[in-house]
């Protein structure tokens, strides 16, 4: 089992590894009003965003916390916005309680209509051009377009990566998701393509500091302390949570901070807390044991006067101690190795 997760690695970092993720949700939404209602329900610009472009954006409650992140992607006359894994009817019921009574706005849950299909590795957009005919090496991050394939429309995107390299989301008519795969596994077999499961994926996610929801994605958080920076308009209108979020940005500091870790072993299953001189710091959110290298790597929140590189932390649980060293700050370069 090792062994394949490490191939899998392999593969995602050298040439081309293929997930489904399909539990990542896609809400379809339309109506004349449709880009005005997102630009005040989340914290990005999307006014700024023409056909075939994207972008990343929070959904934020009154108080800033998150609710969760959505990748958009803006067309001629509807935007598909993607949600967390399992989330498209919660996020759904969220943003329809925003609808007022005058709004030309329409969401429509088309997550089990379609598949997803995520390609990672620098062979990426040559396998998908192999498979379907199409050239996307040239798209931005969230750039989109629509390639048709044996009588289907399919949507690809430029995603984003699990650490370097390339990303790209393949959406497709759920009849056909089957056939998607099956055509670029075959169009990346010269290469080493092959399919990839959670736990590799999960690691590459923990290196890389990337949140995820149901761990650093949650309503205890807000999204600058999660690192979500680029994910946030500091010039647009108003939008829910804007206040909160304004005001840390204000005064240059927030309370605690997401934080990549290095632990000296795995804690016991449970909670993890992060502890400085005997005090509470912290909370480990993720963690993982990379299969080619057996070292324990984690993600958490830690008080900001204790978010700097090389400081070593007390990962606790179960009444053991374990050395956990902060490697880097989510938002910022991570420190390779």
């Amino acid at each position: 089992m090792a062994e394949e997760v490490v191939a899998e690695l392999r593969a995602a970092r050298e040439a081309v590894a293929l997930m489904d993720r399909s539990a990542i949700g896609r809400l379809r939404i339309a109506g004349r009003d449709r880009l005005d209602f997102l630009q005040r329900m989340s914290t990005n610009d999307v006014l700024k965003r023409t056909p075939g472009q994207g972008c990343t954006t929070v959904l934020t409650t009154p108080i800033g916390r998150m609710v969760d992140r959505l990748t958009v992607y803006v067309g001629e006359e509807t935007l598909l916005a993607l949600t967390s894994e399992g989330q498209a009817g919660r996020v759904r019921r969220w943003l329809s309680g925003y609808i007022f009574f005058m709004d030309q706005v329409t969401i429509r849950d088309e997550t089990d209509a379609t598949g997803l299909l995520a390609l990672y590795g620098p062979r990426a957009a040559e396998t998908i051009r192999r498979a379907v005919g199409a050239d996307v090496s040239g798209l931005e991050r969230h750039a989109w377009r629509s390639v048709p394939w044996e009588g289907e429309t399919l949507v690809v995107a430029a995603a984003e990566p699990p650490g370097t390299g390339q990303a790209f989301f393949v959406i497709a008519p759920a009849a056909a998701i089957a056939g998607v795969w099956t055509r670029l596994l075959e169009a990346g077999a010269d290469w080493g393509a092959r399919p990839m499961g959670e736990e590799a994926y999960e690691a590459l996610r923990i290196l890389a500091g990337q949140p995820r929801y149901g761990h650093e994605l949650s309503e205890e958080y807000i999204p600058l302390e999660a690192g979500l920076w680029s994910d946030v308009s500091f010039h647009k209108g108003c939008y829910i949570g804007q206040e909160i979020i304004a005001r840390m940005e204000s005064r240059g500091r927030q309370a605690r901070q997401l934080v990549g870790l290095r632990l000296a072993a795995l804690p016991p299953a449970g909670e993890v807390m992060l502890q400085a001189e005997g005090q509470r710091v912290g909370q480990v959110t993720s963690l993982a044991r990379l299969p080619d290298t057996g070292e324990v790597v984690g993600l958490g929140y830690v008080r900001t006067t204790y978010a700097v590189p090389g400081t070593v932390l007390s990962a606790v649980a179960d009444g053991q101690e374990i050395p956990a060293e902060i490697r880097f700050l989510a938002g910022s370069s991570p420190v390779r190795g």
